[in-house]
């Protein structure tokens, strides 16, 4: 095979050896993306764009990361399996592996069921396959992942696109076959003149003679809108869904970064102190290919959807005048939005918000770098609530200077908005983050504890002086259960009426009070 080696470097081989005289096209073969099944009886949620997590409700996550992937290669030979949406498990995953035989076996990963995650390795290598790994968590922990998995070859860093098809055009030898587009995309982050080698490969790591090496960090994609558009026919979009989301669904994603400061946020390990937004012409032609596709519902993922106002309004005025009639939601944050915005979005099918709120806590929030304020939640629910806007909110159990009483505040606060859904998580400090830094200066962890085990479900990784890990879990499901039974709701209902009458049951044990 056709490999470039530097002067004085001796480069791995992860293929079997082959006859060097094939001809480009014959060097440019099969990828194979993975969405590897979920742990049995569950579901999660793994995206580049997200901390992973077990799935609410049923929800099965769409692929969009997978698809914009695969888009790099538009000249190649591709397959996707979301093992995940097709409920799939590894013998069936493993069966495909040998079947399509492909020279690339590219796999998402999520931290908490990292071994699991990488059970198919083993029979990409049996198949003659490269093996690569990619997430948002990859980033800094891909010394140990190549350390602890030997079957591994490939770590991506940072922004894995241009990262993966420099990888895949310098192994195979076929950079001459990009398309221009690609070709484009590549130099503009990628300025070294050819032929690289695997060490000119920007946020790769990988091994040489046995020896872990963390090339440079990727220079991150100056536009947005240079990157082809994901290849979403690949995905098994009838299988996408989510709470009061109806499939088809679909993920579109309108920006990377964003320039706040909290300090649990994964924004730290991928995009730093960067933020990048789409057109709003790049993002409606994305709209018009998945409505064509027949998707119904679409999320706009962004770490921060609301950080250009222009951006937004843009969008929303462009499906209003095209008359593109498809239902989106997206997450954002209260002090980023007014009134007249939310109307906009509205008229253009916005059905629901989820609120990034976090706490009831003004000193919380802006000790852990959120710097917002409470009052800011409860205007912007108010104002989405007028312009037809479902609610939802996120609330996070146990970030730095949590104590008893920051804890009531934001039960009471989520409990206070007029919101359709609430979801509270375990703080999670993950490697690359100013939290874990904390975590480990403070000595925080749980002893025992590892970054793989980080599941904002629990159990907590973490632990205060004034809040064990054990007061932190025991909180988490007192916010559950006081939600639940807030007034208004249709078990709050019932809790009262149970208590107007003697003897009524109705199954209200579990709710009891709780300290």
């Amino acid at each position: 095979m056709g490999r470039f080696v530097a002067s004085g470097e001796t480069e791995r081989q992860p293929f079997p050896a082959e006859s060097p005289a094939r001809s480009p096209e014959e060097r440019c073969t099969g990828l194979l993306f993975i969405n590897p099944p979920s742990p049995e009886g569950e579901t999660w949620v793994r995206c580049q764009h997200r901390a992973a997590q077990r799935a609410p409700d049923g929800m099965v996550w769409p692929q969009v990361a997978l698809a914009q992937l695969a888009a790099l290669f538009p000249e190649r030979r591709l397959h996707v399996i979301d093992a995940n949406a097709r409920r799939l498990g590894w013998a069936d995953v493993e069966a495909e592996v040998r079947r399509l035989r492909p020279r690339w076996y590219v796999t998402q990963v999520a931290g908490p069921i990292l071994e699991h995650d990488l059970r198919g390795l083993a029979a990409a290598k049996e198949a003659g396959a490269a093996t690569v790994a990619f997430g948002p968590l990859v980033t800094p922990v891909a010394h140990e992942l190549l350390r602890r998995f030997p079957l591994l070859d490939y770590v991506l860093c940072g922004e894995p696109e241009v990262a993966l098809r420099e990888l895949v055009d310098t192994v195979e030898g076929c950079w001459e076959a990009r398309p221009p587009q690609i070709r484009a995309l590549c130099e503009a982050t990628t300025p070294e003149p050819w032929p690289h080698t695997l060490s000119t490969v920007p946020g790769l790591a990988w091994r040489r003679e046995g020896e872990v090496i963390l090339n440079r960090r990727p220079a991150l994609i100056p536009r947005l809108d240079d990157l082809p558009l994901p290849a979403h026919h690949l995905l098994p979009l009838g299988s996408y869904c989510g709470p009061a989301t109806q499939a088809p669904a679909a993920v579109v994603v309108t920006g990377r970064g964003c320039p706040g400061e909290c300090c649990f946020c994964l924004k730290h390990v991928t995009y730093r102190q960067t933020a990048r937004v789409r057109s709003p012409e790049h993002i409606f032609e994305e709209l018009l290919l998945l409505r064509s596709l027949g998707v119904r519902h679409v999320y706009m993922q962004a770490d921060l959807f609301t950080l250009c106002r222009d951006q937004v309004r843009d969008l929303c005025r462009l499906i209003v005048a095209e008359g593109l009639k498809l239902a989106w939601s997206c997450s954002t944050r209260a002090d980023t939005v007014d009134e007249e915005l939310l109307r906009l979005m509205a008229a253009a099918h916005c059905q629901r918000i989820t609120w990034a709120l976090e706490s009831g806590s003004d000193a919380l929030l802006w000790r852990a770098g959120k710097r917002a304020h409470v009052a800011d939640a409860e205007q912007a629910v108010t104002w989405a609530r007028s312009a037809g806007i479902s609610s939802w909110a996120s609330f996070i159990i146990g970030l730095p200077g949590e104590t008893g009483d920051t804890l009531r505040q934001t039960i009471n606060l989520a409990k206070r908005l007029s919101l359709e859904r609430a979801t509270f998580e375990l703080a999670v400090p993950r490697p690359g983050t100013p939290f874990w830094e904390q975590a480990l200066s403070h000595h925080w962890l749980r002893p025992g504890a590892s970054w793989r085990e980080a599941d904002p479900a629990g159990p907590a990784v973490i632990g205060y002086p004034q809040l064990s890990a054990a007061r932190l879990e025991s909180a988490l499901e007192r916010a559950y259960r006081e939600w639940a039974l807030r007034p208004g709701s249709a078990w709050g209902q019932l809790r009262r009426l149970s208590q107007s009458r003697p003897g009524w049951d109705l199954g209200m044990q579990m709710f009891s009070p709780a300290s």
